[in-house]
């Protein structure tokens, strides 16, 4: 069996504090090694240009199993 990385996206979802509203941002072709620090530094630097509150971060990573 052989594992193969295929791709990984990174996650947030954000909250509208006046009025409630869910949204979303994707950041897609991440490396398979991004550690934890870096994402928290996207997401707080990400969170210094949007007007909603970021209030989940997630991390996925999809592999081909052949």
């Amino acid at each position: 069996m052989f594992k193969e990385f295929a791709r990984a996206t990174l996650s947030l979802k954000t909250v509208d504090p006046f009025t409630e509203k869910k949204g979303s941002i994707t950041l897609r072709d991440l490396t398979e090694d991004a550690d934890t620090e870096t994402i928290v530094s996207v997401r707080d630097a990400l969170q210094n240009v949007i007007d909603n509150s970021i209030v989940m971060t997630e991390v996925t990573n999809t592999y081909t199993i052949a």
